[in-house]
């Protein structure tokens, strides 16, 4: 069987097992929906058949036991009109009763039923029969053969009916009874199967999983035993793969990768064979290197003389280059000095730009304190026009009001008012003045201070040309010596074309050794790193 299924993909499987659980499920449910179905039936039977039946019954039963009690209150009754009243009645219980009945006589009667109803249609009329003379005795004022018909022949009569109706409710309780014990067995015949499919159900899936995964685990478990001999270096399993499945495809990528394994193993000991052919080459190279070692040391001793001599020139050198350190050690400390006057020339020019900045500002403020007076004698100007116009027109009006002029007071107060105001602005004016005055005074102390400045300025200027001159002075004398270090300078050129030359040539040997040193090393490394990864390699696998 597992060979079987291994001819199919594991998707392939996996789908058909799903599939056939499905049409279990399926299946499983179907059956179900059937017997909810049955059983469905058989209630809506129950309920259609006898249940409503009874209730039917049982109330057409009552409208019976109302017509007969209505026949008792006929009898009694005193009056025509209420007889009628009753009459009505009674024939309303009786139509009632006859639908109930034809109701029940459209469900699915049994030959019980069919002979009970029969009955009761015989004797119905019997009934009704006796109950019309009984009325028409007591409608005549006939009581007493009126109460005698109800208590012989209508009692009689409704005794048969009222027992009629009560058969035929027995009877639809013992159908329904009976019903019920059916609806049981049944119900529980339904739970036997329904169990029985659910087990069966069960074991097939079970069943149906172990297949797939013996047909899974299997293979499974045979490349985890190839991956096992593979990291131990063991490449002689066999080459053996069976089946169409993923797992299969896998198999056969392991033995793949084995054989490939076993190409890159036999590579790497044709490898090891060529070893010796890059030792003997690291041996030509190192002889070379010993003999460049030799010339240059050669080299090395005709290169002694001429710095011999160049260290005697160095040390002339050496005095000259000391007393012109002396020196420019002196011109150092002028310029320092020169440098610190004109430090002090530059923050009494900044003093100076402060001073000239604060006169801006003020002379600024001086302006807009002028643009304010303009526009207060503007307003002062107005102001008293407005003065004067009042004043004029209270004037006339009072002359002209005479004692009644007293309500022109009011003019007067708004005259007394804008008086004040112009005296206000009288004072602010005045004000304006004043800080006008205390700006331009502050202008020509800030003008007078940067004239101080200035002066300082210019001495301070002075005083570093002098410095600068004394510098200049002292920079001639170092020029002096740098000439006489020149000369000295091109008596070391000879020597040093000597030493040039040597040194080109020690140059050029070590760089010839330098080059087969790392060819060496560079050789030597790699032979080493092969080596290492041959032994480790083929030492690991066991072909």
């Amino acid at each position: 069987m597992n060979n079987l299924l291994r001819q199919l993909s594991i998707k392939t499987r996996l789908i058909v097992s799903f599939l056939l659980l499905n049409l279990i499920l399926i299946g499983v449910g179907l059956y179900g929906k059937q017997n909810t179905n049955t059983i469905n039936d058989m209630l809506n039977d129950m309920y259609l058949n006898i249940l409503t039946p009874i209730t039917d019954v049982a109330n057409a039963n009552m409208q019976a036991i109302y017509h007969n009690r209505s026949l008792f209150d006929y009898v009694i009754e005193p009056t025509q009109s209420g007889m009628d009243k009753i009459a009505r009645d009674m024939d309303l219980h009786e139509q009632k009763m006859a639908a109930l009945l034809d109701k029940y006589r459209a469900t699915q009667l049994s030959e019980p039923e069919k002979l009970a109803l029969a009955d009761f249609d015989r004797a119905w009329p019997l009934y009704k029969e006796a109950a019309h003379k009984a009325m028409a005795a007591s409608y005549a004022n006939d009581n007493d053969s009126a109460i005698k018909l109800m208590k012989g022949e209508a009692a009689t009569t409704f005794q048969v009916v009222d027992d009629l109706l009560s058969k035929l409710v027995d009877i639809n309780q013992g159908l329904g009874k009976q019903a019920f014990d059916e609806s049981d067995v049944i119900a529980s015949d339904i739970t036997t199967a329904t169990y029985t499919i659910l087990a069966i159900s069960v074991l097939l899936s079970l069943l149906l999983g172990w297949l797939l995964s013996g047909s899974i685990n299997q293979p499974l478990l045979a490349i985890m035993q190839d991956l096992q001999q593979l990291a131990q270096g063991r490449l002689t399993a066999p080459d053996q793969a069976e089946g169409n499945d993923e797992l299969t495809r896998m198999q056969q990528a392991m033995i793949s990768t084995r054989r490939s394994l076993r190409d890159i193993v036999s590579t790497m000991q044709h490898a090891a064979e060529s070893l010796t052919a890059s030792a003997s080459q690291l041996g030509a190279a190192a002889e070379q290197v010993n003999t460049s070692s030799q010339q240059q040391s050669l080299a090395t001793a005709n290169t002694a003389a001429s710095v011999e001599e160049l260290t005697t020139s160095v040390s002339q050198l050496s005095s000259f280059a000391n007393q012109a350190n002396s020196v420019v050690m002196q011109s150092g400390e002028i310029a320092q000095a020169g440098e610190k006057q004109v430090k002090h020339a530059s923050q009494e020019v900044l003093r100076v730009t402060t001073a000239v900045n604060d006169s801006a500002k003020q002379v600024q403020g001086l302006f807009d304190d002028i643009t304010r007076i303009s526009q207060i004698s503007v307003m002062i100007q107005g102001v008293a026009d407005q003065t004067n116009l009042l004043a004029l027109n209270a004037a006339i009006e009072a002359a002209r009001a005479g004692d009644m002029g007293r309500g022109f007071a009011v003019v007067a107060d708004e005259v007394r008012t804008l008086a004040a105001r112009t005296t206000q602005a009288t004072q602010e004016i005045n004000e304006m003045l004043t800080s006008i005055q205390q700006g331009a005074t502050s202008a020509v102390k800030g003008m007078n201070a940067c004239s101080d400045s200035m002066s300082t300025v210019r001495e301070t200027t002075e005083g570093s040309s002098e410095t600068m001159a004394q510098v200049d002075q002292s920079s001639r004398k170092v020029v002096e010596l740098i000439q006489e270090i020149s000369s000295m300078l091109h008596e070391q050129a000879a020597a040093s074309q000597l030493i040039a030359q040597s040194v080109e040539e020690i140059t050029q040997m070590s760089l010839e050794n330098v080059s087969a040193a790392e060819s060496v090393n560079h050789d030597a490394s790699q032979l080493t790193t092969i080596i290492q990864q041959l032994n480790q390699g083929i030492g690991f696998f066991k072909v």
